[in-house]
């Protein structure tokens, strides 16, 4: 049995479900031991189980984060901000 895993391009695994944890359909698992993971609502502040939000992920590891898009300085911009990657993928927050 492998594990479930969600990355992407800009950043390595993101979260897992490594074999022994039980995913559902449609969960992410675990945040990977390599970032510091958030969703964040509307409002900027961290998402309540049951609100939907963006990913927000710092890696513990600097030079995991991508060094930007090609000749698209302000696409960077607005994805990378203080160290911290802003993903515009929505997902919601469960009590586990």
């Amino acid at each position: 049995m492998g594990c479930q895993a969600y990355g992407q391009t800009e950043l390595m695994s993101i979260a897992l479900s490594p074999p022994g944890l039980a995913a559902h359909a449609g969960e992410l698992g675990k945040p990977s031991p390599f970032v510091e993971l958030t969703l964040l609502g509307e409002d900027g502040q961290p998402a309540a189980a049951g609100e939907i939000g963006e990913i927000a992920v710092r890696p513990r590891i600097p030079q995991l984060l991508f060094d930007g898009y090609w000749g698209q300085p302000e696409a960077t911009r607005e994805a990378i901000r203080e160290g911290c990657l802003f993903s515009k993928a929505a997902f919601m927050v469960n009590s586990n």
